[in-house]
Protein backbone atom coordinates (compact mmCIF):
# COMPACT_ATOMS: atom_id res chain seq x y z
CA UNK A 1 0.00 0.00 0.00
CA UNK A 2 1.47 3.20 -0.90
CA UNK A 3 0.77 6.74 0.79
CA UNK A 4 0.86 9.85 -1.10
CA UNK A 5 2.75 12.10 0.82
CA UNK A 6 1.51 15.81 1.36
CA UNK A 7 3.49 18.50 0.31
CA UNK A 8 5.47 19.99 3.29
CA UNK A 9 3.82 23.39 3.89
CA UNK A 10 5.91 26.64 2.50
CA UNK A 11 8.11 28.04 5.15
CA UNK A 12 9.30 30.85 3.02
CA UNK A 13 7.84 33.24 0.18
CA UNK A 14 4.69 35.03 0.00
CA UNK A 15 2.29 31.95 0.96
CA UNK A 16 4.27 31.52 4.20
CA UNK A 17 3.04 34.71 6.07
CA UNK A 18 -0.69 33.91 4.93
CA UNK A 19 -2.64 32.79 7.71
CA UNK A 20 -1.14 35.42 10.07
CA UNK A 21 -2.12 37.97 7.12
CA UNK A 22 -5.73 36.20 7.38
CA UNK A 23 -5.80 36.69 10.95
CA UNK A 24 -4.46 40.20 10.51
CA UNK A 25 -6.97 41.21 7.94
CA UNK A 26 -9.67 39.63 10.16
CA UNK A 27 -8.89 41.48 13.31
CA UNK A 28 -8.80 44.53 10.97
CA UNK A 29 -12.41 44.12 10.13
CA UNK A 30 -13.31 43.93 13.51
CA UNK A 31 -11.64 46.55 14.63
CA UNK A 32 -12.90 48.72 11.52
CA UNK A 33 -16.32 47.74 12.22
CA UNK A 34 -16.54 48.66 15.72
CA UNK A 35 -15.39 52.18 14.31
CA UNK A 36 -17.36 52.78 11.85
CA UNK A 37 -20.43 51.78 14.12
CA UNK A 38 -19.50 53.94 17.06
CA UNK A 39 -22.49 56.20 16.35
CA UNK A 40 -22.43 60.25 16.41
CA UNK A 41 -24.16 61.86 19.71
CA UNK A 42 -26.00 63.47 17.51
CA UNK A 43 -27.44 59.82 16.33
CA UNK A 44 -27.61 59.06 19.65
CA UNK A 45 -28.90 61.92 21.38
CA UNK A 46 -31.28 62.97 18.53
CA UNK A 47 -34.32 64.22 19.93
CA UNK A 48 -32.69 65.02 23.80
CA UNK A 49 -32.00 68.13 25.84
CA UNK A 50 -28.77 66.83 28.30
CA UNK A 51 -29.17 69.19 31.26
CA UNK A 52 -26.25 69.37 33.63
CA UNK A 53 -25.11 71.57 35.99
CA UNK A 54 -21.64 71.59 35.26
CA UNK A 55 -20.54 73.45 32.03
CA UNK A 56 -19.73 70.96 29.28
CA UNK A 57 -16.35 71.02 27.85
CA UNK A 58 -15.10 72.19 24.81
CA UNK A 59 -14.12 69.73 22.95
CA UNK A 60 -13.89 65.62 23.50
CA UNK A 61 -11.36 63.39 22.19
CA UNK A 62 -13.72 60.88 20.35
CA UNK A 63 -17.62 60.34 19.73
CA UNK A 64 -17.67 57.79 21.66
CA UNK A 65 -16.20 60.40 24.66
CA UNK A 66 -18.55 62.49 23.75
CA UNK A 67 -21.34 60.54 24.18
CA UNK A 68 -20.15 58.72 27.57
CA UNK A 69 -19.63 62.57 29.35
CA UNK A 70 -23.20 63.14 28.32
CA UNK A 71 -24.49 59.95 29.64
CA UNK A 72 -22.48 60.54 32.80
CA UNK A 73 -23.26 64.57 33.29
CA UNK A 74 -27.35 64.61 32.44
CA UNK A 75 -29.43 65.22 35.43
CA UNK A 76 -33.37 65.36 35.35
CA UNK A 77 -33.93 66.33 38.89
CA UNK A 78 -32.53 69.61 40.55
CA UNK A 79 -32.29 71.38 43.86
CA UNK A 80 -32.10 75.15 44.90
CA UNK A 81 -28.99 76.47 46.59
CA UNK A 82 -28.81 78.60 49.49
CA UNK A 83 -29.32 81.50 46.96
CA UNK A 84 -32.86 80.23 46.06
CA UNK A 85 -30.84 79.41 42.34
CA UNK A 86 -28.92 76.96 40.04
CA UNK A 87 -27.36 77.10 36.70
CA UNK A 88 -28.32 74.40 34.28
CA UNK A 89 -26.16 73.93 31.04
CA UNK A 90 -27.98 72.63 27.93
CA UNK A 91 -27.13 70.86 25.26
CA UNK A 92 -29.80 70.14 22.52
CA UNK A 93 -29.40 67.40 19.53
CA UNK A 94 -31.53 67.29 16.43
CA UNK A 95 -32.65 64.39 14.55
CA UNK A 96 -31.43 66.26 11.13
CA UNK A 97 -29.36 69.34 10.31
CA UNK A 98 -31.61 72.69 10.64
CA UNK A 99 -30.59 76.01 9.51
CA UNK A 100 -31.31 78.82 11.99
CA UNK A 101 -29.95 82.15 12.95
CA UNK A 102 -31.74 81.71 16.26
CA UNK A 103 -33.90 78.92 17.87
CA UNK A 104 -36.61 79.18 21.29
CA UNK A 105 -36.39 77.22 24.43
CA UNK A 106 -39.51 76.70 26.48
CA UNK A 107 -40.30 75.47 29.97
CA UNK A 108 -43.33 74.25 30.92
CA UNK A 109 -44.88 73.43 33.97
CA UNK A 110 -46.19 69.97 33.61
CA UNK A 111 -47.53 69.47 37.32
CA UNK A 112 -50.60 70.06 36.70
CA UNK A 113 -51.55 70.46 33.13
CA UNK A 114 -49.10 72.54 30.46
CA UNK A 115 -48.76 76.33 31.31
CA UNK A 116 -45.58 77.93 29.81
CA UNK A 117 -43.26 79.18 32.37
CA UNK A 118 -40.71 81.13 30.37
CA UNK A 119 -39.33 80.81 26.78
CA UNK A 120 -35.89 82.48 25.72
CA UNK A 121 -33.92 82.75 22.45
CA UNK A 122 -30.86 80.67 21.90
CA UNK A 123 -27.71 81.85 19.11
CA UNK A 124 -26.79 79.11 17.19
CA UNK A 125 -22.77 78.94 16.81
CA UNK A 126 -23.04 78.76 13.25
CA UNK A 127 -26.11 78.96 10.88
CA UNK A 128 -26.92 75.11 10.00
CA UNK A 129 -26.46 72.64 12.79
CA UNK A 130 -27.51 69.27 14.97
CA UNK A 131 -26.35 70.25 18.11
CA UNK A 132 -27.04 73.19 20.14
CA UNK A 133 -25.42 74.26 23.29
CA UNK A 134 -26.74 77.18 25.99
CA UNK A 135 -27.39 77.16 29.61
CA UNK A 136 -29.98 79.76 31.71
CA UNK A 137 -29.98 79.93 35.61
CA UNK A 138 -33.61 78.93 37.54
CA UNK A 139 -34.30 80.81 40.13
CA UNK A 140 -37.26 79.51 42.77
CA UNK A 141 -39.67 83.07 42.20
CA UNK A 142 -40.30 81.92 38.84
CA UNK A 143 -39.63 78.03 39.00
CA UNK A 144 -41.14 76.77 42.26
CA UNK A 145 -39.65 73.36 43.25
CA UNK A 146 -41.94 70.10 43.78
CA UNK A 147 -42.99 70.55 40.50
CA UNK A 148 -42.48 68.86 37.18
CA UNK A 149 -40.50 70.64 34.12
CA UNK A 150 -40.55 70.12 30.69
CA UNK A 151 -37.88 71.99 28.10
CA UNK A 152 -38.59 72.35 24.56
CA UNK A 153 -36.39 73.86 21.89
CA UNK A 154 -37.99 75.11 18.83
CA UNK A 155 -36.75 77.05 15.45
CA UNK A 156 -39.76 79.11 15.97
CA UNK A 157 -41.87 79.65 19.21
CA UNK A 158 -44.58 77.49 18.17
CA UNK A 159 -43.03 75.46 15.78
CA UNK A 160 -42.26 71.85 15.88
CA UNK A 161 -40.10 70.55 18.93
CA UNK A 162 -36.80 69.50 17.77
CA UNK A 163 -35.44 68.11 20.76
CA UNK A 164 -36.89 68.14 25.02
CA UNK A 165 -36.63 66.86 28.22
CA UNK A 166 -38.73 66.42 31.49
CA UNK A 167 -37.22 67.29 34.45
CA UNK A 168 -37.95 68.12 38.22
CA UNK A 169 -37.23 70.75 41.01
CA UNK A 170 -37.31 68.81 44.39
CA UNK A 171 -37.30 70.40 47.56
CA UNK A 172 -33.96 71.10 48.99
CA UNK A 173 -33.67 69.67 52.84
CA UNK A 174 -33.86 73.07 53.42
CA UNK A 175 -36.97 73.70 52.39
CA UNK A 176 -38.09 70.73 53.65
CA UNK A 177 -37.15 71.68 57.43
CA UNK A 178 -38.90 75.13 56.69
CA UNK A 179 -42.08 73.73 55.29
CA UNK A 180 -42.25 71.19 58.77
CA UNK A 181 -41.17 74.18 61.11
CA UNK A 182 -44.44 75.96 59.25
CA UNK A 183 -46.65 73.07 59.81
CA UNK A 184 -45.66 72.61 63.57
CA UNK A 185 -46.15 76.28 64.10
CA UNK A 186 -49.84 75.81 62.58
CA UNK A 187 -50.54 72.93 64.19
CA UNK A 188 -49.02 74.68 67.54
CA UNK A 189 -51.23 78.07 66.89
CA UNK A 190 -54.30 75.85 66.18
CA UNK A 191 -53.94 73.75 69.52
CA UNK A 192 -53.44 77.36 71.18
CA UNK A 193 -56.99 78.13 69.79
CA UNK A 194 -58.68 75.28 71.09
CA UNK A 195 -57.82 75.50 74.43
CA UNK A 196 -58.81 78.69 74.62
Amino acid sequence: MSHARRAPAPTFGPLARLPQLLVLSLLGLVALSGVAGAKKPADVFKGQVILATTPFPMSFKSDTAFVAHMKKAHKNTFEYDETGTFDVELMAFFAKPHASSQFTCRILDITEGANTVADFPIYPAQKETRILASGTTFNKDKFPPDRRYHLVIASTYNGPVLAEVKFTIAKSAADKAADKAQRQAEIEASNKLMAE
